[in-house]
């Protein structure tokens, strides 16, 4: 009997062990996903079938496009109900 339990802890503690490293896999995956949506203007597009369009202000300032999309990027939500492609990202 006792050596059943023994096995019983064993592979819950090796199946726990398991679980364990496939959520924080899973999570660790998720977060760095979610931390830059989209590299460049043309990942922007492949992705959402729109393109990444500057404002007159960023274009009138010199600022890259690679910096305006930057920008973008910062202020980004996939819900266009909170995004203000207007917004310079400081609140």
């Amino acid at each position: 009997m006792e050596d059943n339990n023994k096995y019983t802890d064993n592979l819950l503690s090796i199946l726990d062990n398991l679980i364990n490293k496939a959520m924080e896999n899973t999570f660790s995956a998720e977060a760095n996903e979610g931390s830059l949506p989209f590299q460049n203007p043309e990942d922007y597009r492949k992705a959402t079938g729109k393109r990444f369009r500057m404002t007159k202000e960023q274009k009138n300032s010199g600022m890259s496009r690679q910096e305006a999309f930057e920008v973008f990027i910062s202020n980004w939500s996939p819900d266009p109900d909170t995004y203000d492609r207007h917004s310079d990202g400081e609140n």
